[in-house]
């Protein structure tokens, strides 16, 4: 559950985290993938650095 502060809630903070985990990520992950459509997953901090977009974007368009 996030508080209002967009954080995981203190209490119980592992079952918060492996809820929003499955419910925001590993879901609609699914999802797609049933549906046929690939998925690549990129992490903002992943691209930080102009060098690591033009990478990224290299290996999407293989």
């Amino acid at each position: 559950m996030l508080s209002p502060s967009n954080s995981i809630v203190l209490s119980d903070a592992d079952y918060w985290q492996r809820k929003v985990e499955d419910e925001f990520v590993i879901q609609p992950i699914l999802a797609l993938l049933a549906a046929g459509w690939p998925v690549a997953m990129i992490w903002e901090c992943a691209l930080r650095k102009p060098e690591q977009v033009t990478v990224a974007t290299d290996r999407l368009s293989l």
